[in-house]
């Protein structure tokens, strides 16, 4: 993002932003998908001449103390976990504040948090009452879905991701060990299986060695998934499964980077910040067509490993990738701050 300028007019003066997320993480240092996609719309937005802070707290009555005696102008609370009459509180207390709790999941994944969806229909019927709290996503699929059948204006708000240094050199594949990874919290609807299952027909086709890195995880319903993907890859003698442990984010970033291929085909999505992660270090990825600032000859069917495998060596094969993906999420932060300057340059 340094020497890009995406102006819109608005008082700088005037706005002093706080993005909010929950914090969950065991110690400070672990970061999240959460605090890590928050961090990157406080540092783009910053980089942009907005002052904006990030608050990464643990419960709702820390929001309260936070707005008391900071005073923002502005509150983004990324995801719904908020009570919709705590926010309605602190709104009425608060006239001259702006607050606004977004959506970082369509439809497709909030079927899996049915406290989730409650507390979005709650917010609805909270910001047709009052003039300082509205509802966003970092959707614009979602965004258009909500004002659509609800009646409601729903803000879009994408996510931002911080870009520096110019379009990195990639880790190109020499026709060794090939490296393809799929990375992030392992559930159903991130489609672990599918990436395992095209990873193995690429390096089928390529006729090479498979290391296939996926994250290592522990959360509830992950067993079967890492399992099932182990028995896929037994008794195959050139390829095998490798396991990433837990990182901290810069840590990661910089593993990443050493793969040649990342597999994202997640049956939904708002923004994949472990995309962002690995265009930011010049690594393709094929993704599903819900990450939907790729570059459209980046993803396949999500529900088709071969359509996934023909994509990915295209992209290895391709000396133009690194660029590419560098292009699609500098413009994405374009519209992107665009669409957070204009929120900020409202009045409540």
């Amino acid at each position: 993002m340094t020497g890009q300028n995406y102006d819109l007019a608005f008082d700088k003066g005037r706005v002093n932003l706080a993005v909010v997320y929950k914090d969950i993480a065991p110690d400070p240092d672990f970061c999240l998908g959460m605090s890590v996609g928050a961090l990157q719309i406080v540092k783009v937005l910053r980089g942009q001449g907005v002052e904006a802070h990030l608050w990464g707290i643990k419960t709702q009555d820390d929001l309260g103390r936070n707005v008391e005696s900071s005073k923002p102008s502005h509150v983004a609370v990324l995801a719904p976990w908020v009570e919709s009459d705590y926010f309605r509180k602190l709104a009425s207390e608060n006239p001259n504040v702006n607050f606004l709790c977004s959506s970082h999941s369509n439809p497709g994944f909030l079927q899996v948090d049915t406290r989730g969806t409650e507390l979005l229909r709650s917010y609805i019927r909270l910001q047709h009452v009052t003039w300082n709290f509205g509802v966003s996503g970092n959707s614009a699929r979602f965004a258009k879905w909500l004002t659509r059948v609800y009646g409601a204006e729903c803000t879009h708000l994408p996510n931002l991701y911080e870009l520096h240094g110019g379009v990195p050199s990639r880790t190109s594949w020499n026709g060794g060990p090939l490296r393809i990874g799929t990375f992030g919290a392992i559930r159903q609807l991130k489609n672990f299986m599918t990436a395992a299952a095209a990873a193995l027909e690429l390096a089928a086709s390529l006729r090479c060695h498979l290391e296939f890195w996926m994250s290592q995880d522990t959360t509830a319903g992950s067993a079967n998934i890492q399992n099932s993907i182990t028995e896929m890859f037994k008794d195959l003698p050139s390829a095998k499964v490798m396991r990433l442990g837990w990182l901290s984010w810069p840590r990661f970033v910089q593993f990443i980077g050493t793969m040649h291929l990342v597999l994202h085909p997640s049956y939904t999505e708002t923004f994949s910040v472990v995309t962002a992660d690995a265009i930011s270090k010049g690594v393709p990825v094929v993704a599903s067509d819900a990450v939907e600032w790729l570059p459209d000859h980046w993803k396949a069917s999500s529900d088709d490993p071969s359509a996934i495998a023909r994509v990915g060596r295209h992209l290895l094969q391709d000396p133009h990738t690194a660029s590419e993906g560098w292009e699609a999420l500098s413009k994405n932060n374009e519209m992107g701050v665009a669409a957070w300057k204009k929120w900020l340059s409202g009045r409540p």
